[in-house]
């Protein structure tokens, strides 16, 4: 299995109970009697944005599963170039670990009186 087809059935087993345990849980408070979703005052507290952008996201969630369901495509077409973080981007700590791996690795050479 590669990491592609892992991360397709992580991706899915989380979407699936993200949706499962908000189902659970928002019929649990309509059962009560509570309301799900604010009232009209709440939302004008809220302001206009946070609603544009909850609904901005929530196409993008329709868009991304139409693409994966009916397209047979895979996330590999969502993905972006970042640049890659991590050792590699800094010199001095890209220094700081080859002498360290090199100490490391000297310890273990024939003739150092340290291995075994």
């Amino acid at each position: 299995m590669n990491t592609d087809d892992m991360f397709n059935i992580i991706f899915w087993t989380l979407l699936g109970s993200m949706f499962l345990m908000r189902s659970w849980f928002g019929l649990r408070v309509w059962r009560t009697g509570e309301r799900l979703l604010p009232d009209r005052a709440a939302m004008q507290r809220e302001g206009l944005w946070p609603h544009v952008i909850e609904g901005l996201f929530f196409l993008l969630l329709a868009a991304l599963i139409v693409h994966l369901c009916f397209r047979g495509g895979s996330l590999r077409a969502f993905l972006f170039p970042w640049p890659r973080a991590g050792i590699n981007q800094d010199p001095l700590r890209r220094r700081a670990i080859s002498v360290s791996d090199a100490a490391a690795n000297n310890a273990d050479a024939p003739g150092s009186g340290t291995g075994v």
